[in-house]
């Protein structure tokens, strides 16, 4: 008995099993961190707190990669799941310790189930909502196709060494995080949409120049920084679609915040497999990916969200 339950407790089932599970509180994490922020928080400030937060949350994915690579380097792969644990220790002593509930006694609502039904039946009736979570969506899709397809593009095709690949990432994840300080400082000073129009402009136009660039076959420094100032249209994007969306919707906000994360990383599981139909050793699946996907983020501003 003892040696069938080690069997399955070592089986690569129970291991997707369980990652499955940690998934699941990630994703409580991602939605009851909005949801706080936009419980203390609200217009103005709310959009310069939650660019910082999207500076953090668009840099983990950037730098774990890094992270996980150079842990191999010296310790076996259980390293990464010990460094993972230590994490979620620290994390559950803060939430325990340090965090008290931010929403008012008289803005709670009774956690029904039909009530929350009701509620996502409403959001996604209004188009301006709806709207905003398909930029989410498809810019998103962008990131995601980049940390999906970039590993294969500089180390199979150009000859990337790991550390030369984990310091485009970490670059990237630099610029990502200078791009939210700078829409903290714009945050107050220009209107929200049209600092998320910005960001789509810049999204799409440096997209299009990396598509342009890769079918062209230009230097792979060029293309680094064309990726660069595609990529550090995110963070602009992310908090102030966060903050539009959260606009007059603070009784829902846990509610706003789910659908938000739903689309946003949902888009990671469905990109990944896109990027990778056209084998390891071509670049032209990632770049169109990201050029449509900076495409449709702007139909839909164009159609839902600037008329509102």
């Amino acid at each position: 008995m003892a040696a069938l339950a080690c069997a399955f407790i070592t089986n690569i089932y129970f291991f997707i099993f369980v990652r499955l599970l940690g998934g699941f509180a990630g994703a409580a994490a991602l939605v009851v961190s909005r949801a706080i922020a936009s419980d203390i928080y609200s217009g103005t400030i709310l959009t310069k707190f939650f660019a910082t937060v999207m500076v953090i949350q668009g840099l983990a994915p950037i730098f774990a990669p890094v992270i996980g690579g150079q842990l191999l380097v010296f310790f076996t792969w259980r390293s990464v799941f010990i460094v993972l644990t230590i994490i979620g220790i620290i994390i559950t002593l803060l939430a325990i310790f340090c965090y008290n509930e931010s929403l008012s006694a008289e803005n709670r609502i009774k956690a029904q189930f039909t009530a929350v039904i009701k509620i996502f039946v409403s959001l996604c009736r209004d188009k301006y909502f709806i709207g905003i979570c398909a930029i989410q969506f498809f810019i998103f899709s962008a990131l995601f196709a980049y940390i999906s397809g970039m590993p294969f593009i500089l180390q199979n095709i150009y000859g990337f060494s790991p550390q030369q690949f984990s310091f485009v990432f970490a670059i990237v994840g630099i610029g990502m995080a200078i791009a939210g300080q700078i829409t903290n400082s714009l945050a107050g000073k220009v209107k929200e949409y049209k600092l998320l129009y910005a960001g789509l402009i810049q999204g799409l136009f440096f997209g299009a120049l990396f598509l342009i660039g890769i079918i062209q076959s230009w230097n792979i420094y060029i293309l680094i920084a064309l990726l660069l100032f595609t990529q550090t249209a995110l963070p602009n994007i992310a908090a102030t679609t966060f903050s539009l969306a959260m606009h007059g919707r603070s009784e829902m906000a846990g509610s706003v915040s789910a659908l938000l994360g739903f689309f946003s990383t949902i888009s990671g599981g469905l990109i990944a497999p896109i990027v990778g139909m056209g084998g390891s050793d071509t670049a032209v699946p990632t770049a169109v990916t990201i050029f449509v996907c900076e495409v449709l983020a702007m139909l839909f501003f164009m159609a839902l969200i600037k008329k509102r």
